[in-house]
Order: C-alpha cells, then sequence, then structure tokens
C-alpha cells in the first residue's frame, strides 16, 4: 500500500504503536508503521532498501528505545536515504524527540541532492511517492518555495490516484491552516477525492470544513458521518471531535455516554484536548458520575503536555479547591502558564486574581491592563469584567457607566448571557442607559435563552416580577424564578426569599423558621449581603431576638470577604451608639478606611465623609475636606457628591452663598454622566435657581438653559382689573405648547401657591389650553403671578405677573382648617403602630377644641381607617381643604405614621405600605418635595405641620412652604412682605438618621409632648394663649429628657419657623 502520510508525520505512527502496544497487537502492525516511516512500502521501487531482516532490526530497534529518534538512527544505518532526509528534518527544527543540532542535521541533508535526482528519475517513471516526497521538499522551503511546483508534484501524483497527495492539495488551499492558495471550496473538493480512497485525515478535515460551513453548506448530520469514519480508522482529533457532536447533539442525538467513550479513545492515542474534554464531563457529571478528584487528574496529565485549555481549567480548580486542596498561589501560576500560551480565558481569570488579590498581591491596575488584553483579542468574559471595573471606577479606568454598557453591549454581541443579563441591570438601573424596565426584562429572557443555567437572570428576572416592573405583577411567577435561581445556587435569590419569609411580603406566608434557614444557605455560600443583612437584624431586633454578639460575629466575618457593607453597618454602630459607646470619631475613622480602599462602597464613604465635615457632625466643620470629599467619587464615575457641593454654594451652607458656583458644580455633575439618577436632583436643583433668576454669568446661564426644554407660552386671556372692590377677583390665561407639553401651572399670590396644577409626568397636553381662576384677595395690595412650566416641570417657567389692591373689607374670623392622620396598619401587617392612631385622635380632639375662639370651624378631618390612610384618601382630605380655604384661613397638618430616608430624601409612609424594595415603598409614601408641593397648594397664610415619624427631622422646612416650594424668593423685599402676612411653623419628631421613640404614657413621645404643650404647661407667659415660639421650647425641652430617661437614648425634634406665630388657645 501507498503511505497516506506526509513523510515526517513519524509523530502520529508512534502514536499507533504505542496505542496497539498496550493492546498486546504488536505483530504486524508494528511493522506496518515503521515501513510507513519509511515513505514507502515493499512494493515500491526501492523495496531492496529494506528487507524483512532490515525491519526486523529496526522493530527491535523501537521496543528496546520506545522512542523515534532511535528508531530513525537504526533504520539510517541500514542506508536508508530517505531516512536521512526525516532526520536531517527533524534534527533542524527539534521535531518529536529529536535534539536540535543544526550541525547533524546538515550532514544527513547532504544526501539530499543526490536523493533528489533519483526522486525526479522514479517521478518520471510515475511514481507518486516520488511526486510526494519532491512536493515536500519543495515545500519545506517555507518562503523560498515555488507554490507552482509545488502544486505540480502533488497534482501529478493525485492523477496517480495518490490519497496522501489529495489531502495535501486540500491543505495547500484550506484558508483555515493558510494554505498556499485560499480556496476553501477547492480545499473541500481534494478532501473529498482523498476522504474517497482512504485517507482519514482528509475525513477529519472534510467533516470540520461541513461542521463549520467552510468551502460548502453547513451539514452537521454530514459532519458527523466524516468524524465516525475518519475516527473508525483511530484519528484521534476525529474521536475528539466526534465525542464532541455526541455531547452536543449536533449532527446526531445527543448522548453524553457515547461522548464520553469517544473522548476515553482519543485520550488513550494522547490527545490532549479530548483529556481536558473527558476532564469537563467528569467535573460536570455528563455520561459518567461526577468526580471531581479524576476531573482534576485529567486537567492536570492535559496541562503537563502543555494544553492550555487544560491548565486553566486546572488553575480554576486550585482557586476553588474542587478535586484538590484549594491552594490560590499553584492557582495564579497555572493561569499564568497558560496566559502565556495564549489562551484568552486565562489572560483574563489572572485578571480576576489580581483584581480580588487571590494568589498574588492585589492590583486594580494590572488587573485591568489583562482584562483589556484579553478582551482586544475577543474574550467576552474579560469584555463583562472591564465593563464591571468601569462601573466602579477602578484600576484608575474613566469613562463611567457609560463606558461600562458599551463593554457590556459587546460582550452580549458575542453571545456572553453574563452581559446580557447585566445589561439588563444596566437598564434596570438606568445606570449609563435611559431606565427602561421593559428592555430589561427582555434582556433577563435572551439571558436565560442563551444560558439556562444564569442564576443572576433567573434571579433579577423574578425581581422584576414581584414588583410588577416591566412585566405584570406576578407573584406566582416570581416564586418560580426565585426557585429556579436558588437551585442553580444564586444565594441573592435565597436572601431576597428569606426576606419576604421574615416580612411576609409579595403574598409570601410568614415563616421565620424558613427565612432564617435561606438566610443560612445564603451565608454557606459566602453572600455578604446575606451577612450584613441578618447582622443588622439581630441589632435591631427584627424578626429575631436582639443579639449583639450574633450580629458582631456575622459582620466580622462580612468583613473578612472584604465587604464594605458590614463596615458601614460597624460605622453606624458607633456613629449611633448602638452597642458600642456612641464615638462619631471612630465612626469617621471607619469610613476613612472604606473611602481610602478598593471597595465598591467608597464613592458612599467619600460622601458621608464631606457630609459630616459639611454639618459639623462629631467634627469642627471644615468647609475645605467637605468639598474634597464631594469631588473624590468624580475619579470613580460618581458625580452625585457635586450636587452636594452646589448645594453648599446654593444655601451658603459652610461657605459664602454663590449661584454661579452652585449652577457650576449642577452644570459639572450633569457633564458627568446624564444617565446618573443623581441627574434629576442636579437638573431640579439647576432649575430652582434658573427659575429665580440667580445665575448673573452669561455664559452659565446659557449652558444651564441648555439642559431644560422650552415652557409653554403664557398670555391673558381675561385680564384682572388693577383695583378690585368684590369678594371674587377672576380672571384667566391662555396657554401654547412649544413642544414639551403643558405641565404645572401655579397662581400665586404674594409668593403663596393659591392653585396649581400637575399632571402625570410623561402626559403631555398639546396645542391650547384655556385656564381659569378665582381667588379672595384680603384688603390691600397684592402681587399675582402665573408661572407654566413644561410636562417635566423644572426649568424656567413662562411668567405672567401684575399689581392688584384690593378695597374689600374684611369682617369675618379666620377658619381653622385640619388634616389629622393616625397610620397603625398597613398593606404589611409587620409595619403595624401601636400607638398613631391613639396619638391622632388626641391631637384631633385638641384642635377642635380651637372652634369658638380665635378660630371659626372650617373642615377638620380625622383620618385612621387604611382607606383614608392610603396615599390617594390623604391627597382627597387635602384636595377638599385646597377648595374651601382662603388667604387669612389657618391650615393645620398632623400625621403619626411610619417615615424613612431613600438617598437622603425623607419619605412619610401612607397605609399603602407593602412592599421594602425601595422602588414601591416609595410609591406608598409622600417625599419631601410632594408634601412641600401639596401643603404649598393650601391657599392659606399660615400654616402649621406636625409630623410624627423616624427621620422626619430636615424633612421640610418653614421657608419652603410660605415660599410656594422654594428655598428663597425673588428678592428679599418680598419675602419680608410675605413675613408681615404669613407665618410657617414645622415640627417634626426626629433627627434625619433617629427613630421616633413611642410607648410613652399611650402616645408617641414627641405627641406626647406636644398634646402638653397645647395646655396651661405650654404656656410660659401664662397668657390663656400658646403660640409657636412656645409650642417648639417645650417640644424641644421635653422629648430629649423624656426620651433619655425611658429609652437611654435622646430623640432631638426638628422645628422650623418663619413669618408671623400660629396661636392656639389654651384649653
Amino acid at each position: 500500500m501507498g503511505s497516506i502520510f506526509r513523510w515526517f508525520d513519524f509523530v502520529k505512527i508512534i502514536e499507533i504503536l504505542q496505542y496497539y502496544k498496550k493492546q498486546e497487537k504488536m505483530g504486524t502492525i508494528k511493522l506496518l508503521a515503521l515501513s510507513v516511516i519509511l515513505g514507502f512500502t515493499a512494493n515500491t521501487l526501492h523495496a531492496e532498501d529494506f528487507s524483512e531482516k532490515a525491519l526486523e532490526q529496526a522493530s527491535a530497534a523501537y521496543l528496546k528505545s520506545n522512542d523515534s529518534y532511535p528508531t530513525m538512527l537504526q533504520l539510517e544505518k541500514l542506508g536508508n536515504g530517505y531516512i536521512a532526509l526525516m532526520l536531517a528534518r527533524c534534527l533542524n527544527k527539534g521535531l518529536a524527540d529529536c535534539p536540535k543540532d543544526q550541525d547533524k542535521a546538515q550532514s544527513y541533508s547532504k544526501q539530499q541532492d543526490q536523493i533528489q535526482q533519483q526522486l525526479t528519475l522514479l517521478a518520471q517513471n510515475n511514481n507518486a511517492e516520488a511526486y510526494n516526497w519532491l512536493g515536500n521538499i519543495e515545500r519545506d522551503k517555507g518562503e523560498r518555495a515555488s507554490k507552482q511546483q509545488v502544486i505540480y508534484y502533488f497534482e501529478n501524483s493525485a492523477k496517480l490516484n495518490n490519497a496522501y497527495a489529495m489531502f495535501v492539495l486540500g491543505q495547500l488551499h484550506d484558508t483555515s491552516i493558510n494554505g498556499f492558495i485560499n480556496d476553501d471550496a477547492k480545499a473541500f473538493e481534494w478532501y473529498e477525492k482523498a476522504a474517497k480512497l482512504g485517507s482519514d485525515g482528509a475525513m477529519y478535515n472534510l467533516a470540520v470544513m461541513l461542521q463549520n460551513g467552510r468551502g460548502v453548506r453547513k451539514d452537521e448530520k454530514k459532519s458527523f458521518g466524516w468524524y465516525q469514519k475518519s475516527a473508525d480508522l483511530g484519528n484521534a482529533d476525529a474521536m475528539n471531535n466526534l465525542a464532541v457532536m455526541y455531547q452536543n447533539g449536533w449532527g446526531e442525538s445527543k448522548n453524553d455516554f457515547k461522548a464520553v467513550d469517544w473522548y476515553l479513545k482519543s485520550a488513550d492515542l494522547g490527545h490532549v484536548a479530548a483529556m481536558n474534554n473527558l476532564g469537563w464531563m467528569y467535573q460536570n457529571g455528563r455520561g459518567v458520575r461526577k468526580d471531581e478528584k479524576k476531573s482534576f487528574e485529567l486537567y492536570k496529565k492535559s496541562a503537563d503536555l502543555g494544553y492550555a485549555d487544560a491548565m486553566d481549567n486546572l488553575a480554576h480548580f486550585y482557586e476553588l479547591g474542587l478535586g484538590i486542596a484549594k491552594d490560590e498561589k499553584k492557582a495564579f501560576d497555572w493561569y499564568q502558564k497558560s496566559a502565556n500560551l495564549g489562551n484568552t480565558w486565562a489572560i483574563s481569570n489572572l485578571g480576576w486574581m489580581y483584581q480580588e488579590g487571590l494568589g498574588v498581591t492585589q492590583d486594580d491596575q494590572k488587573a485591568v491592563a489583562l482584562y483589556q488584553k484579553a478582551a482586544d483579542l475577543g474574550n467576552s468574559d474579560a469584555m463583562n469584567n472591564l465593563a464591571t471595573m468601569y462601573y466602579f471606577g477602578r484600576g484608575g479606568l474613566q469613562g463611567g457607566m457609560q463606558a461600562s454598557v458599551k463593554w457590556y453591549q459587546k460582550a452580549m454581541d458575542l453571545g456572553s448571557s453574563k452581559a446580557t443579563s447585566q445589561l439588563g441591570f444596566m437598564y434596570r438601573g438606568g445606570w449609563g442607559v435611559p431606565r427602561d424596565d421593559d428592555k430589561a426584562v427582555v434582556l433577563y429572557n435572551k439571558a436565560i435563552e442563551l444560558d439556562p443555567k444564569n442564576s443572576y437572570a433567573f434571579y433579577n428576572l423574578a425581581k422584576m416580577y414581584e414588583e410588577g416592573l416591566g412585566v405584570v405583577q406576578n407573584n406566582q411567577k416570581a416564586d418560580e424564578l426565585y426557585k429556579n435561581a436558588i437551585d442553580l445556587g444564586s444565594s441573592d435569590a435565597m436572601l431576597n426569599l428569606a426576606e419576604n419569609y421574615m416580612t411576609g411580603l409579595y403574598g409570601t406566608p410568614l415563616n421565620t423558621e424558613k427565612g432564617l434557614e435561606l438566610y443560612q444557605k445564603a451565608i454557606a455560600l459566602d453572600n455578604k449581603n446575606a451577612l450584613n443583612q441578618l447582622a443588622i437584624r439581630y441589632l435591631r431586633g427584627k424578626g429575631v431576638e436582639k443579639d449583639y454578639t450574633k450580629a458582631l460575629a456575622l459582620l466580622n466575618k462580612a468583613i473578612s470577604l472584604n465587604d464594605s457593607s458590614a463596615l458601614f453597618t460597624i460605622a453606624t454602630m458607633h456613629r449611633e451608639g448602638l452597642f458600642f459607646p456612641k464615638n462619631s470619631l471612630k465612626a469617621i475613622e471607619i469610613y476613612k478606611k472604606i473611602a481610602d480602599g478598593s471597595y465598591y462602597l467608597s464613592p458612599r464613604a467619600m460622601l458621608e465623609l464631606g457630609r459630616i465635615y459639611r454639618d459639623g457632625d462629631g467634627l469642627p466643620k471644615n468647609a475645605e475636606l467637605a468639598i474634597y470629599f464631594f469631588k473624590k467619587p468624580t475619579e470613580m464615575a460618581d458625580y452625585s457628591g457635586l450636587i452636594d457641593i452646589g448645594y453648599m454654594y446654593e444655601t451658603g451652607n459652610s461657605v459664602k452663598q454663590d449661584y454661579n458656583k452652585a449652577a457650576t458644580y449642577y452644570i459639572q455633575s450633569l457633564k458627568g454622566d446624564i444617565y446618573n439618577r443623581s441627574s434629576v436632583k442636579a437638573r431640579r436643583y439647576l432649575g430652582d435657581i434658573l427659575q429665580l433668576n440667580r445665575i448673573t454669568d452669561p455664559n452659565l446661564l446659557n449652558q444651564a438653559r441648555d439642559y431644560f426644554n422650552p415652557a409653554p407660552s403664557i398670555t391673558w386671556s381675561k385680564q384682572p382689573t388693577s383695583v378690585v372692590n368684590q369678594e371674587k377677583l377672576e380672571f384667566s390665561v391662555d396657554l401654547k405648547d412649544n413642544g414639551y407639553g403643558i405641565g404645572q401651572v401655579r397662581l400665586l399670590v404674594d409668593g403663596i401657591a393659591i392653585d396649581q396644577k400637575e399632571r402625570d409626568f410623561g402626559s403631555l397636553q398639546t396645542g391650547y389650553e384655556q385656564r381659569n381662576f378665582s381667588v379672595i384677595l384680603p384688603k390691600g395690595n397684592h402681587k399675582i403671578r402665573i408661572e407654566a412650566n413644561n410636562a417635566e416641570n423644572i426649568g424656567v417657567p413662562a411668567v405672567l405677573e401684575m399689581q392688584v389692591e384690593s378695597t374689600l373689607v374684611e369682617v369675618r374670623k379666620p377658619r381653622i382648617f385640619a388634616v389629622v392622620v393616625g397610620v397603625d396598619k398597613f398593606q404589611n401587617d409587620s409595619f403595624a403602630l401601636k400607638y398613631a392612631v391613639a396619638d391622632a385622635k388626641a391631637i384631633y380632639t385638641q384642635i377642635k377644641k380651637q372652634v369658638g375662639g380665635i378660630y371659626e370651624e372650617g373642615d377638620i378631618q380625622l383620618l385612621t381607617t387604611q382607606v383614608q390612610t392610603s396615599k390617594q384618601g390623604i391627597l382627597n382630605a387635602l384636595e377638599q381643604i385646597q377648595k374651601q380655604a382662603q388667604l387669612d384661613d389657618l391650615f393645620v397638618f398632623y400625621v403619626a405614621s411610619h417615615g424613612t430616608t431613600f438617598d437622603e430624601v425623607y419619605h412619610m409612609f401612607t397605609s399603602d405600605l407593602l412592599h421594602t424594595s425601595k422602588e414601591k415603598a416609595q410609591k406608598a409614601a409622600f417625599s419631601t418635595s410632594e408634601l412641600q408641593n401639596i401643603f404649598a397648594q393650601i391657599p392659606t397664610s399660615k400654616k402649621i405641620v406636625f409630623i410624627d415619624t423616624c427621620q422626619s427631622g430636615g424633612g421640610i422646612n418653614a421657608t419652603s412652604l410660605i415660599s410656594g416650594g422654594r428655598d428663597a424668593m425673588e428678592d428679599q423685599k418680598m419675602i419680608e412682605r410675605m413675613k408681615d402676612r404669613s407665618g410657617v411653623t414645622v415640627l417634626m419628631a426626629s433627627g434625619s438618621e433617629q427613630k421616633a421613640m413611642e410607648g410613652y404614657e399611650g402616645h408617641g413621645v414627641f405627641t406626647y409632648a406636644l398634646l402638653k404643650a397645647m395646655t396651661e404647661q405650654g404656656d410660659s407667659n401664662k397668657d390663656g394663649f400658646v403660640d409657636s415660639g412656645e409650642l417648639i421650647s417645650y417640644i424641644e425641652d421635653s422629648v430629649p429628657e423624656i426620651t433619655k430617661q425611658q429609652f437611654q437614648r435622646v430623640q432631638a425634634p426638628y422645628v422650623s419657623m418663619t413669618g408671623q406665630s400660629i396661636t392656639f388657645k389654651v384649653k
């Protein structure tokens, strides 16, 4: 038979011999293999060059040495010139086990010219093998080779029906192996011809082309058939690929058992990729019983033979301690070896080791460099990791969340399920892109399609169904998705479900035992959030008994896992005096530790330090340091601190008031990241000072205006007269939409909001609209102002103004209007309060007693049922009063409920409260701005507000209610004038970070003190009346004293007053 192997493919023959040696089937197979090494068989014209005796001697040499190099030496000594050429090639390149020795190679190659002449004579006599030899000799010249000559020799051999020549011609045209002539269609033709003549190598290459659709239409079924034929002839590459086809169900039904069988056969022939793939099957229990130890052994064997993929897998096993003792140093070393061989997954994983400091000193910059290198080479995992580094601004990266989105998108385009789900998270949060819940849902579903084992996608999709974001709210569907995520090992899903069991949220039955069990499962998987949240439960006694020892143990474990959230909790404990003695300096020390480290909460710590130095909390006020810490997060693509600086300059807090500087920082924040959630806040603040004409720098003014769309046009339809001698003044305006809708339209009389109509965001009123107004004016001069905004309700409004004099003589007493709210029952029963309704009823009784003295009765409403105390119920009550009250009346608002802060903004909860998630909870609450806008719409010149909730301090200030929801007026004369006519008092139960204590004498402490203050106990001058100053004085003294004595912690009320005092008669 003629050889179908290239003349230097002796290594493959040796592998076959080794395989058959194990099977004790040497015999003629061995002799045949050795004859193939010679390049000819006994029927060639040079059969006399090797006799049976020579073959036996060569066989004996092979069996003795078990190496190919000694075998060739023995054969060359028998006088075979072709073996001399093989030795020359082997020694020149250091192939197989030949030592690289160019001098010896030269000595053997001296025979080449003589042999080439002999081969030419043989070729002229139509000897196919001679043509093959000549073609290979020419091809091996590399760049000096003549393509025409090479093709000529092999085409002549192919004409003699030589399969090997056809196979080589296929290679010469094959683009995948950089052939002499890149023509895949022609390559396929030659491979097919060689395969039909029995070339297993051609069969293998033919199968690869069919599998990939290269040079021919893709056909996995035919591909499978050719792999099978090649594998049956002992081709180890084909065996490995055939196993891959069975494993994935390509071209044949999926069959893991057959896949394992073929991987075994290929691995036994020394195929390193098959060893690696077989290791994966053992690792995942596919076709065999799961055996991480066996998997490790196979990865190790393949890695030791130089296979880069196996090195990467082996490193992963050392990193996690799978099948072997955990050894991060060895993991690092194997990742390094694999990376050195160009394995992009290893390069990315090496970056991870640097990022986390595993087996090497932590180094974000090296991590970023490695991620970038692997990403540039097309590795989707590295792109994903690089996106995360941009997200947190680590490793000196700049570009923030928009750069993060770009890399997630690139990874997704390469089919990365992980990146697809991360991109969903970005759309869900509005990070680097406009927030889009619908798109987030689509991306989470796509991620699951790409990888049904993506637990992160299942977990996030469960949250969307749970909260009804981008989908119809469906608790049952959410539970199914959570369970899918948990089955896939998602500790985050375990944590969320644990929270649901602990609180009874989303229809989940209360089950503390099951909740704690899920907490422990998540903690066993080193979930840092689970450690921190369970610790907080033990600290606060939420759903479990207070246990500071357990709390600290959990926090310390979280800290050992490099969790900055746990450090934040420890800082809060020191700051509040919770378990530890109250120590603001210790809290500051911890914040600095977080700020200085490579923690994902570093920006938050920096901002906290900025606020401490700004407000002098535990340290003297220091504007310079405050500004330093507020600016620092911009290095990590967090621009929210610039808003804090802007607000310092706007309000003159710790710095000289400067509206131009305020505008500069607001604009810088907006330029930093237009999709960052803080941009909404920045635009609102910038819009406020823009509306008030506070920006004097023309350049800044133009920049500021660029961030806002035009307001509608406004003109008088029925203009009021300048002198009025009647009870009601009626007038109207025409509004024209300038392309951005008609939003809030406000009527202000002497700066007090009298009428205000606001539509839902995005619901645009287009075209024209007429708005009618009616207002009762007391005697005197008044300034009428109408403001019209676009649908966004921020930016510069269109304005109409005029002065009006009322000559009407006043004859009636002021009326008292009140909304008194007590919320003790919520949608979520776990939030129930004991004393809120009792508090509200007592205040209501006290207010009713005021009727008949100073005040006539207006509309005094008590709201205590779940329907009445819902958000809509409270709004309905306030709207009724808005329609009835007039300028000279008094408005009183009281509430006892829950309250909290989200992103430093106070929220007062209604009975709608069901969910603990921020988005859902916010919908069940009134924010500071909502309360200010609502109260500003009540058209009374005097208002008093009492809020008895936690964390209420600073939520509302008196000036904001007297000035229609703003912190400043157009000019000082106007605000002084308003103070003469108006009065606002605000009393709130606690500081912005304090709990409002309840359970004292059947009331909350604040309400108890308020009730006492409205009696003779609050009448410090004994004149029979209690005014705002006396109320404030009594409450500021008694609340801290009571809470210190009764609860061993001080509750400090927040008070604010402007303009005239509010007076109550002692009853």
